[in-house]
């Protein structure tokens, strides 16, 4: 897995946790307590079952980057892709915000 960083203003990375085939960024909006995790790891194929009553949105702007995010309840996971690696985040459907922009604020460290 390629080593990501976090380029933003608004966000701290507090910890990376590379456990093998899955590297884990806890990361956290600046003056705020709440962090959220983005969990990094390769798919050859990808599939997902959800909820029926989940909504699914691919429009979403993430750059060159192919994405979605599902609403199911209260809680909101966004997924991303670049190449073979795919990358989540989860939180609360208020986060959506913080989680594209966290999404957009992860770039590969060798860049």
């Amino acid at each position: 897995l390629r080593r990501y960083a976090l380029q933003s203003d608004a966000f701290e990375l507090v910890e990376v946790t590379e456990n093998g085939d899955v590297n884990e960024y806890c990361i956290r909006p600046i003056g705020q307590e709440t962090e959220f995790t983005v969990t990094q790891q390769e798919y050859e194929d990808f599939s997902l079952i959800v909820d029926e009553d989940a909504e699914i949105s691919v429009n979403i702007s993430l750059g060159r980057r192919r994405g979605f995010f599902i609403l199911q309840g209260d809680t909101c996971t966004l997924y991303w892709f670049e190449g073979s690696e795919g990358f989540c985040i989860s939180g609360a459907d208020k986060d959506l915000q913080y989680l594209i922009a966290i999404s957009r604020s992860l770039v590969p460290a060798d860049q």
